[in-house]
């Protein structure tokens, strides 16, 4: 056998003697992080959402590891229980209003949600009205003369609150025309009628002259007559 051919021949040996303990023999595995049972720093995180709740957790903090994430575990649904009556709730409201006349008016109430807000109603404005007749202690007396010198007039409780009466003229007495001497007396006369109102007036009271009638004025438009039938002017 040629020197050539031989040497060709044994390479061709020792190549296929390498290449077999190669594919006969395990691939080594690939170097990994030590396990966490082997690491001996832990790292623990914290972390606050929107709602103050609170994740995170602990992990093992060497070289080689991973640092793991943490899932936002959002906000809870908002459940309200709303209270069943007042008694349960401890907040209360006053409110206090006050209407066109400066009255005032409103109350408390109890504010829990759940609960009605109550309305209150405007009492309104007072109505006015005139004392009674016999709370007036104060009276007045007017007298009036016309244009024959008769008088008239009469008196009503002057308070506050009280509608000043009116008086009726009377009018003038009918003249009959004396005799023709002259009269030099001269008589007055006054009258009260049943509402307290004065009338009468003067004459000539002489032998043959008439004697004047004068007619009661009645009682004005009040309804204090009564009152005013016991006052004395």
């Amino acid at each position: 056998m040629p020197v050539r051919t031989l040497i060709a021949t044994s390479l061709l040996a020792i190549l296929a003697s390498v290449t077999q303990a190669t594919s006969s023999s395990p691939t080594p595995p690939v170097a990994a992080p030590s396990s966490s049972t082997a690491c001996t720093s832990t790292a623990c995180v914290n972390y606050f959402n929107s709602c103050g709740q609170t994740y995170g957790g602990c992990f093992p903090a060497c070289s080689g590891y991973t640092t793991p994430s943490f899932t936002d575990p959002g906000c809870p649904p908002t459940i309200t229980t709303a209270p069943t009556n007042t008694a349960t709730c401890t907040s209360t409201i006053c409110a206090d209003y006050i209407n066109s006349c400066g009255q005032t008016y409103g109350g408390c109430y109890a504010a829990c949600s759940g609960l009605t807000t109550p309305s209150f109603t405007d009492p309104g404005c007072p109505t006015t009205t005139a004392p009674p007749i016999e709370t007036c202690t104060s009276t007045l007396c007017v007298d009036y003369f016309n244009s024959c010198g008769q008088t008239y007039g009469g008196c009503f409780p002057a308070c506050s609150g009280y509608t000043t009466p009116s008086f009726t003229d009377p009018g003038c007495p009918t003249t009959t025309t004396p005799p023709s001497d002259i009269c030099t007396s001269t008589v007055c006369a006054d009258y009260i009628n049943s509402c307290g109102q004065t009338y009468g007036g003067c004459y000539a009271a002489c032998s043959g002259y008439t004697t004047s009638s004068f007619t009661d004025p009645g009682c004005p438009a009040t309804a204090m007559a009564a009152t005013m039938a016991t006052t004395t002017c």
